[in-house]
């Protein structure tokens, strides 16, 4: 148990020990779940109220950490080994277009109009020889899409935590196919109730919702990943790209599968 000092909370249960002493504030939620059950963009650091979390700063402070430790020769138990760690690149379908055995573990998730520029970078890192160095990757490979953390943050950008909360609310329900017929009128109650004043609480939650049921029901047809949970929507099939390797022994670009070469004067 930890003490917040509003509330005791359960780290292992992720729930509070205690009724939120704003839980009119925020009606539709349980009084004991934390941070709308969505802790990787919002912070409750009293136990009080809910805010959204500035990730950019605390990746910037992990980031200045691990540079600092492995200047030391500390190892972090972030990273994994080089033999089993791999940079994966996804397109927006959770398609796995390629991965890259350079030890980094990360997944990079490339929009439509980078994938051609991708397959081209591939290719000249794979005829110069450094297709699996992590440093020419990120430099390079990894500015062409943007981490799981980060195609999420997208999502909430320009977004307060009550405009947030009915967007992921509405969002995951139309993306699962669910009704979201109970959400909007919940939602649509509480601005009624409320007389309908000012542009915050009950009508920006309802504003969210409007937005998170459209953008749920469009990436659903797409068949396009979750943008609020994109981990869980990456798939494990073959890679769709394929690279030309380059055999200058026999003066001929040959392709990944056997037989499949073409002399010079073919391509």
């Amino acid at each position: 148990m930890l003490d917040y000092g509003a509330r005791m909370h359960d780290p292992e249960l992720g729930r509070w020990f205690g009724v939120d002493p704003l839980a009119e504030k925020y009606y539709q939620q349980s009084p004991y779940n934390y941070v709308y059950n969505d802790p990787v963009v919002y912070v409750d650091p009293n136990g009080l109220e809910v805010s959204k979390a500035d990730w950019d700063e605390f990746l910037r402070i992990i980031d200045d950490m691990e540079k600092e430790a492995n200047s030391q020769g500390v190892d972090t138990g972030v990273s994994q080994s080089a033999e089993n760690a791999y940079t994966k690149y996804f397109n927006r379908m959770g398609e796995l277009l390629y991965e890259t055995s350079d030890g980094l573990s990360d997944i990079i998730i490339v929009g439509d109009g980078n994938i051609q520029k991708l397959k081209t970078e591939l290719q000249a890192a794979s005829d110069n020889g450094t297709i699996n160095d992590p440093e020419t990757n990120k430099q390079e490979l990894h500015k062409l899409g943007r981490t799981p953390l980060q195609y999420k943050e997208d999502a909430y950008r320009h977004m307060d935590s009550d405009f947030g909360e009915g967007y992921r609310v509405a969002y995951e329900s139309a993306f699962a196919g669910e009704s979201t017929f109970g959400v909007m009128s919940s939602y649509i109650i509480a601005v009624v109730g409320s007389g309908g004043q000012g542009d915050s609480g009950p009508r920006h939650k309802q504003g969210g919702a409007i937005k998170g049921r459209s953008e749920g029901k469009q990436d659903r047809k797409a068949g396009i990943i979750n943008r609020l949970n994109p981990s869980e929507s990456l798939k494990n099939n073959p890679p769709l790209i394929k690279l030309l390797k380059l055999n200058m022994n026999q003066g001929a670009i040959t392709f990944p599968y056997p037989g499949k070469g073409l002399p010079p004067e073919k391509l």
